[in-house]
């Protein structure tokens, strides 16, 4: 067991559902590792958000032969209000083994794309296009 930084990238997403009056969303990711959230910028007026954003989790302990070991990231994608509270527009649990990932080097790899969840009712709706960078 050992102490590793993790790279996210967060590329896009696709087909989100319209939390605004004018058929869009405004979206925007956050990813929590343990007690640590991150975000991406929101994008305005789309259900298709390309972000090209890396979120970078420090000392993550785990076993790089044991992935029993790895860790589960808790995502979201809201729906960004000036006014009102942020409307969730999906979410899911991203087990680090069980994504594409690279360990030990920038050499892109082919992301995943990953389903998302509705909150409620758990219907599948949309999805979000992430890799992941071990060191």
């Amino acid at each position: 067991m050992k102490y590793y930084k993790i790279i996210a990238v967060v590329y896009m997403s696709k087909d989100l559902i319209a939390a605004e009056s004018n058929g869009t969303s405004d979206p925007y990711v956050t990813l929590s590792l343990g007690n640590k959230e991150l975000s991406t910028n929101a994008k305005h007026n789309t259900m298709n958000g390309v972000w090209n954003e890396l979120l970078e989790y420090e000392q993550v302990y785990m076993d790089i032969k044991d992935q029993r070991t790895w860790p589960v990231f808790s995502l979201n994608v809201w729906d960004k209000n000036k006014v009102l509270k942020d409307v969730p527009l999906g979410y899911n649990y991203i087990w680090l083994s069980n994504t594409h990932f690279s360990v030990n080097s920038f050499e892109l790899i082919k992301p995943k794309w990953h389903d998302l969840y509705l909150p409620k009712s758990n219907k599948q709706q949309g999805k979000i296009l992430m890799a992941f960078y071990l060191f």
